[in-house]
């Protein structure tokens, strides 16, 4: 357990360093009682390999402005974007590799990286559980599930990858979806019902969030291949009591929303992804979830 009581959460997710201007957040007078939480997108996980970088500076700096920084990785931290930084940590050698595999998936060596430089308050992760005092982070990148493996979906999904050559490794992807369905069944047993228990994903965690808010995908995309290659509906968390809070990214877009439980009662949702520039002109970098609201 970490000794840190948090009252609040700030909420960012899809800075997309590889393609925005570097930004950095605003002190606030809150930041001494808060986790700052990216939901994924920041950038390559492997420029956290160049101190010049744009990820690992911001990742440096707001590890000075907060107790602590849980930094989920989301899709594109397992892409490589050689015009961010040097070849030092790079798992290929050639430009095209990642159009065959996920990328640094291994991603201890980052954070030995950080603690090697004296940043000891930065929890990276793809599946886990950060427990504090009084508050709890079931974490997951989530991948997406086409639906459950509904054959359409594969399909249009496919078809997808193939037309915007993007191209990674379907079967591979699926692995990593069913790595974190699993984990995330497991890690909910977990819980103390007595704790704060907040659910953070990089994908979309909730069917009932697939609306026309979204700034990415376009609604074209959207309307081709569906919910299913942007998340995974995982309603049975989205009704269990010991979740009192959901915060994902990868869909471009600054919103709560207030999903309803089959219980009749409710369970709010934030997300606040900044995307490439111009997709979502309402990002807020000072957004704060206070916990006593929950």
């Amino acid at each position: 357990m970490i000794d840190f009581k948090p009252k609040y959460i700030r909420l960012v997710s899809d800075l997309h360093f590889n393609e925005n201007e570097y930004i950095e957040l605003n002190a606030l007078p809150t930041d001494s009682d808060t986790v700052l939480v990216i939901a994924g997108d920041a950038g390559c996980i492997c420029a956290l390999g160049d101190s010049e970088s744009k990820v690992y500076r911001f990742i440096k700096r707001s590890s000075g402005m907060f107790p602590h920084v849980i930094y989920l990785c989301g899709n594109h931290e397992f892409k490589r974007y050689r015009k961010d930084y040097d070849g030092n940590y790079f798992i290929g050698k050639k430009e095209e590799d990642y159009e065959n595999s996920l990328q640094a998936w291994d991603i201890d060596p980052f954070r030995f990286l950080l603690s090697s430089r004296g940043i000891n308050n930065v929890t990276i992760l793809k599946n886990g559980i950060i427990p504090f005092k009084g508050v709890s982070f079931l974490c997951s990148t989530l991948w997406f599930d086409c639906n459950n493996l509904n054959q359409d979906s594969i399909k249009a999904s496919k078809e997808y990858f193939l037309d915007t050559k993007q191209r990674p490794l379907f079967s591979e992807v699926m692995q990593r979806s069913m790595e974190s369905k699993e984990f995330l069944g497991r890690g909910v047993e977990r819980l103390k019902t007595t704790d704060i228990n907040v659910l953070v994903t990089h994908y979309v965690p909730s069917i009932q969030l697939n609306n026309s808010m979204w700034t990415y995908p376009s609604k074209e995309v959207k309307d081709k291949v569906g919910f299913g290659i942007f998340g995974t509906d995982l309603n049975y968390l989205v009704n269990d009591p010991r979740v009192n809070l959901i915060l994902y990214g990868h869909t471009h877009e600054t919103s709560q929303y207030t999903l309803k439980r089959e219980s009749g009662r409710f369970v709010k949702a934030f997300t606040n992804g900044k995307g490439v520039e111009g997709h979502n002109p309402k990002f807020n970098p000072d957004m704060v979830i206070d916990l006593s609201k929950i």
